[in-house]
């Protein structure tokens, strides 16, 4: 393959892959808890760019895919007695269908039996890692390090656990995050809850929107380079063609 055309397409599919995770990006900035997608890009020596290959050796772009940006958001005032934002670098554990998910959404909220439900409608995890079920005793509250009650009585602690760095999470859909290694996270040491306040998702939208300017550009320049060097192999190869009067 023509090296100018394989650099070319290589470019178009990271930048392609960038635009997808900016427009994702954007798509989620009123998403509460919403962690942005970051892409980077790392030249690589692929089966078609080593020497005496069509690729001539030379290195090709490629996204070497999403990776979340765990940065706090901003946190915004809700005065909600079941929201709460995460102050640090925790997570609040869920008890999902086939294990524990993660999450920094606290906009909570009580199912009809009194179980205390986080994103996806997944129960909260107390400490003992049991759904946390809060009786008709009187107004509901969460203290700064997670202890719920109902009136005064206490209904349970909320389950805060911090990873190393970077966390070992993938996106799960929506607001939640699964963990990407069998080590189970540790107790929450740096975190603790701000309630009534939810954290904003962390997209800089300015920021945003010029990267992805930017990153539409070069997809553009690198399609017209594709097409121009195309055009080249076709004249090339019509000028071979034997001429007739």
């Amino acid at each position: 393959m023509n090296p100018a055309i394989l650099s070319a397409a290589s470019g178009m599919v990271a930048r392609g892959d960038s635009l997808q995770a900016l427009s994702n990006n954007l798509a989620n900035t009123s998403t509460v808890g919403y962690k942005a997608d970051l892409d980077f890009y790392r030249a690589f020596q692929g089966a078609l760019s080593r020497p005496g290959s069509d690729g001539l050796g030379q290195a090709l772009p490629y996204a070497e895919g999403a990776k979340i940006d765990f940065r706090q958001g901003p946190l915004m005032e809700t005065g909600s007695p079941l929201n709460v934002a995460l102050r640090g670098p925790g997570f609040l554990e869920l008890n999902g269908e086939i294990g524990p998910m993660y999450t920094r959404a606290g906009e909570l909220t009580v199912a009809p039996d009194g179980t205390l439900l986080g994103p996806a409608g997944l129960p909260v995890a107390s400490q003992e890692g049991d759904p946390i079920v809060i009786p008709p005793n009187g107004p509901i509250s969460i203290d700064e390090i997670g202890v719920v009650r109902a009136g005064e009585t206490i209904a349970g602690r909320i389950k805060i656990v911090e990873f190393s760095d970077p966390p070992p999470l993938a996106k799960a859909g929506g607001q939640l995050l699964r963990p990407l290694s069998e080590d189970p996270p540790e107790p929450a040491a740096e975190t603790t809850l701000q309630p009534g306040y939810l954290e904003a998702a962390n997209v800089g939208v300015p920021e945003s929107f010029a990267r992805l300017l930017s990153v539409t550009r070069h997809f553009e320049m690198l399609r017209r380079t594709a097409t121009l060097a195309g055009d080249d192999i076709d004249g090339r190869a019509l000028d071979t063609l034997p001429k007739t009067s």
